[in-house]
C-alpha cells in the first residue's frame, strides 16, 4: 500500500460531486440571440469584450463541470475504466483554470466604469479566491515542481480526484463548494446574457 492509499480516498469509491447538468452551457448563444433580437449589449468596446468573455468562459466552466463529473461516475461504476478517471482529472484542470479565468473577467467588470454594476459574490472574495489560485498555480506549475525535486516519494504528483473534493501539493477544493461557485457565477453569467446598456444588475 502507498503513501496515497493511506491518507487519501484515491482512487475514488464514490462520486460526490454535485450533479449541475440543470445548468444552462449555452449562454454565449443567447447572448448571441439576444444581441439581434433584443439589442442586448453594451456600447463601449471594452467593457462589451469583458462581458463577452466572461459568459463564454462560464459556459465552459459548466461544461467542463458536468463532463468531469461524467467521467469520475463511469470510473465510480466500472473502477477498471481507468481511461475515464484520466479524463475526469483532465476536465477538472480545465475547470479550475476556467473558473479562476471567469472570476478574472467578473473583477475586471466590476472595476469597469461602463461594465454592469455586478452585486458581490462570495467567490469573488479574495480569501477564496486565493484557494483557486493557490490550486490553479499548483497545476501549472507541476512540471516545474517535479524538474526542482519539490516532490519526494510517497507524495502525490497529480491531481487526486478524490470521493469528495480534488486535491494536489496540499491544495485541496471540495466538490461541494467547487459547485457553489459554480452556480454564483453562472447565475450572475445567466442575468448578464440579457443585458443591455440601459440595464443594471443589482
Amino acid at each position: 500500500m502507498t503513501d496515497i492509499d493511506k491518507t487519501h480516498s484515491y482512487p475514488p469509491t464514490q462520486n460526490e460531486m454535485p450533479d449541475l447538468s440543470a445548468l444552462d452551457n449555452k449562454l454565449t448563444l443567447n447572448r448571441t440571440l439576444n444581441g439581434w433580437f433584443r439589442q442586448a449589449g453594451l456600447e463601449d468596446h471594452q467593457a462589451k469584450a469583458l462581458w463577452i468573455n466572461y459568459i463564454r468562459l462560464v459556459d465552459q466552466l459548466v461544461w467542463e463541470y458536468n463532463v468531469a463529473r461524467q467521467s469520475l461516475q463511469k470510473y465510480v461504476d466500472k473502477p477498471n475504466d481507468l481511461i475515464s478517471l484520466y479524463r475526469c482529472t483532465a476536465h477538472m484542470e480545465t475547470c479550475i483554470n476556467t473558473i479562476r479565468r471567469a472570476i478574472l473577467f467578473a473583477r475586471r467588470m466590476r472595476k469597469h466604469r461602463n461594465s454592469p454594476n455586478i452585486y458581490k459574490l462570495t467567490i469573488l472574495s479574495d480569501s477564496e479566491g486565493k484557494r483557486l489560485i493557490d490550486m490553479r498555480n499548483a497545476i501549472e506549475h507541476l512540471e516545474g515542481y517535479i524538474r526542482e525535486g519539490k516532490i519526494v516519494e510517497g507524495q502525490p504528483f497529480f491531481l487526486l480526484m478524490q470521493n469528495d473534493r480534488v486535491e494536489l501539493l496540499g491544495e485541496e477544493i471540495y466538490y461541494s463548494e467547487l459547485a457553489n461557485w459554480i452556480k454564483q457565477l453562472h447565475t450572475l453569467a445567466n442575468e448578464l446574457a440579457d443585458y443591455r446598456s440601459s440595464d443594471s444588475i443589482t
